[in-house]
């Protein structure tokens, strides 16, 4: 959906106003947004300085997302994941992060009864644990340190 603006660049917010008991919605581009002064609740939050803090020490793997091509150094620097392959690619370097911004890594709550679960819980304890032996034959402690917590988290969970 376009701006209703400037109709040019994409809607990325929606402006929801309710004046003398009438409510009109707009969607906006970011830069209409801005302009208007309608900056976002987290305008100025270091989203990015969080998560290089909590997530640099798994900053060197070498890794890329297969979809998107996001390196964990791109999304260290922007502060923005790339795609969702992104959070598969780079699951145990994201987890504590996510877990410390979110209280938990997984979803709890209500699903859309459309909604099919890609991996079923069993089957991804069970990689979660495979990934934990690799990364103790590594000796990657860090990376099985959060893995363990995912285990425990989803264990829990059931």
């Amino acid at each position: 959906m376009l701006c209703e603006r400037c109709h040019k660049n994409q809607a990325t917010a929606v402006l929801t106003q309710t004046l003398n008991g009438r409510t009109t919605t707009e969607h906006l581009c970011a830069e209409c947004a801005y302009k208007n002064g309608f900056t976002g609740l987290f305008n100025g939050f270091p989203f990015s300085q969080m998560i290089s803090g909590l997530a640099r020490s798994g900053s060197s793997s070498g890794k890329d997302c297969p979809k998107c091509g996001s390196s964990l150094e791109e999304i260290i620097d922007s502060g923005r994941i790339g795609c969702a392959e992104c959070y598969r690619t780079f699951r145990a370097e994201l987890a504590p992060t996510i877990q410390n911004i979110h209280g938990k890594a997984a979803h709890v709550g209500k699903h859309p009864k459309a909604f099919k679960r890609e991996i079923p819980e069993k089957a991804r304890l069970e990689q979660l644990r495979d990934d934990l032996q690799t990364a103790i034959q590594e000796e990657k402690f860090e990376d099985a340190a959060a893995l363990r917590d995912q285990i425990r988290l989803l264990s829990q969970e059931e």
